[in-house]
């Protein structure tokens, strides 16, 4: 049997280049849109962990505000204990709402909102007579391009003991 080498059979070289090249642009296009997608996919959870972030301050406002704020001077009764001092059906009805927006930041793009809502609705898997302070916070962020960033947060206190606590977050 004759062996015939690759090198010599004529007309192999332009289909072998044609086969590198459309190899080495499919890779080069593979590349080029997984980089693409991840630095997406990194653009879009940074502005998520910025809405969360302005959420958690949220939180955090609202429990300041129920824990230290007084109301009706000058008794010094915080929020916690008027929800407990008044009756359970108007602690229930009772909600109470603020939005903050943030200053911009040093670059003059936006750091952000946050709207604060403090109620006392019936706690999933809790019976109906037991008090619980819900403190929910809605963090929005909005990129230069207009695109709109929100998570929530939300944070049951128990009424008897604002140490004992749950902490849930869901990406709207």
């Amino acid at each position: 049997m004759k062996s015939i080498r690759l090198s010599l059979r004529k007309g192999f070289a332009i289909p072998f280049v044609i086969l590198v090249a459309f190899a080495v642009i499919s890779g080069t296009g593979i590349m080029f849109t997984m980089f693409y997608n991840n630095h997406n996919h990194a653009v879009i959870q940074e502005k998520n962990l910025q809405a969360y972030y302005c959420a958690m301050t949220g939180i955090e406002m609202g429990t300041a505000a129920l824990l230290t704020d007084t109301i009706s001077p000058p008794a010094s009764t915080s929020l916690l204990e008027h929800y407990k001092n008044i009756p359970l059906a108007s602690a229930r009805n009772l909600n109470l709402t603020d939005n903050v927006t943030f200053p911009p930041g040093p670059d003059g793009t936006s750091m952000g909102s946050v709207e604060i809502t403090l109620s006392a609705p019936v706690k999933p898997g809790t019976s109906p007579s037991e008090l619980w302070i819900r403190v929910k916070a809605i963090g929005t962020h909005v990129d230069a391009a207009g695109k709109t960033f929100s998570v929530g947060v939300v944070v049951w206190y128990s009424s008897s003991n604002p140490a004992i606590f749950e902490q849930e977050h869901v990406v709207l």
